[in-house]
């Protein structure tokens, strides 16, 4: 295990227009943490994650991994990723196919010159745990996905380093997959608290694996906080957006009323917001609730009438479509609720749990006085 710090990490691409990929950043990763830089393409994770790993050279930063110094752009001080402290996972799984599961494995071991690794099983005892222990004899064609990606965890694990670094590791997986090798990596995370970065798009990915999440944007940390805060609590409109609160409603203060873009009136916004003229609602689909109209909201409740554009079957709920003014938003029926009076070209009752939402300025900064998520269902 190691702790981590990255004081005024700064990479700029040359190019027309040049980019930013990380923007003077700086941020302490603590000993036996699992931290997931989440970002869309071109946020600047994989970036950061290769400074660290020393793939990459940046403009100006230090790097320490387990107070050894990796990185002093200002000294000249650049360690070549053999000489840092770390075990890596990449997406493509980066296998050796004319090589052994244990050939593979035990490189690390071998490159280190670790040879009481080698002499002590580490090779077995990692794979056993991540269940390929079976497998030692067999070649990287004659692995299924799930079982390459869980031979190159091992791989970034077999040498005990302070720091294991994952560069998407699960998103060449099918969900079924996705979903098995994620569970074992926070099992084992959960045995062995070895210090982890691990780079995603994915949200889901995100919150069942990580301590904390820095949610990334143009290079920078937009928001660093626990998966539940980030989550429950995103402090800017950007981060809502990429934390699931995909429907996003503009609205203005008229004649002392909350009205969307059309005019349409919004009843329950909470009068706790200290608010302009303009504020901006973030909310969930699946927070959504759409109901036929003349339906009465309950409290606690922000609403207003739409007209139904689409309703699909899904099982315990139905997803709707509706439309307000040119805005389309996405929502769902109550559970086991059925379609009773939603039909494409009926007005209904949208509706969502204002403690559900988030709402910002203008600005996209969080407004004083939001609601804060419960452990509410919601409806």
């Amino acid at each position: 295990m190691a702790e981590v710090r990255i004081e005024g990490l700064h990479k700029e691409f040359r190019g027309k227009p040049p980019t930013v990929a990380a923007n003077n950043l700086s941020l302490t990763i603590g000993d036996g943490e699992f931290l997931v830089l989440l970002g869309p393409s071109g946020c600047g994770k994989t970036t950061t994650l290769r400074c660290l790993a020393g793939l990459e050279s940046p403009d100006r930063g230090r790097i320490t991994i387990g107070g050894t110094l990796a990185l002093d752009a200002g000294r000249g001080v650049d360690l070549p990723p053999e000489k840092r402290d770390i075990g890596m996972v990449f997406q493509s799984y980066a296998l050796w196919p004319h090589m052994t599961v244990r050939r593979n494995v035990e490189y690390p071991l071998r490159a280190r010159k670790l040879t009481r690794g080698l002499q002590e099983g580490w090779v077995e005892d990692t794979t056993k745990l991540v269940e390929v222990d079976g497998l030692l004899d067999r070649y990287p064609g004659q692995l299924s996905g799930g079982q390459q990606q869980r031979v190159a965890l091992a791989r970034g694990l077999v040498a005990r380093p302070g720091l294991v670094l994952f560069d998407e590791p699960l998103s060449n997986l099918d969900a079924r997959l996705r979903d098995q090798v994620r569970s074992q990596l926070h099992q084992l995370h959960s045995r062995l608290h070895f210090t982890a970065v691990f780079v995603t798009h994915d949200q889901t990915e995100a919150l069942s694996l990580a301590d904390r999440i820095a949610i990334m944007n143009k290079g920078a940390i937009e928001q660093l906080d626990t998966a539940q805060r980030v989550f429950e609590e995103p402090a800017t409109e950007y981060v809502a957006g990429f934390m699931g609160m995909t429907e996003r409603l503009p609205m203005e203060r008229r004649d002392g009323h909350w009205c969307l873009e059309d005019g349409t009136v919004v009843q329950g916004v909470p009068e706790s917001l200290r608010a302009g003229s303009s504020i901006v609602a973030r909310v969930r689909p699946q927070d959504t609730y759409v109901e036929p109209q003349g339906t009465a909201l309950p409290g606690g409740s922000a609403g207003f009438v739409a007209e139904v554009e689409d309703v699909a079957f899904a099982g315990r709920f139905s997803d709707v479509v509706v439309r307000v003014g040119a805005r389309r938003l996405q929502g769902r029926t109550l559970p086991g609720s059925g379609q009773g009076g939603l039909e494409p070209g009926r007005a209904a009752c949208v509706r969502f749990a204002a403690d559900r939402a988030a709402f910002y300025a203008p600005d996209g900064q969080r407004l004083a006085g939001n609601p804060v998520g419960g452990a509410r269902d919601g409806r």
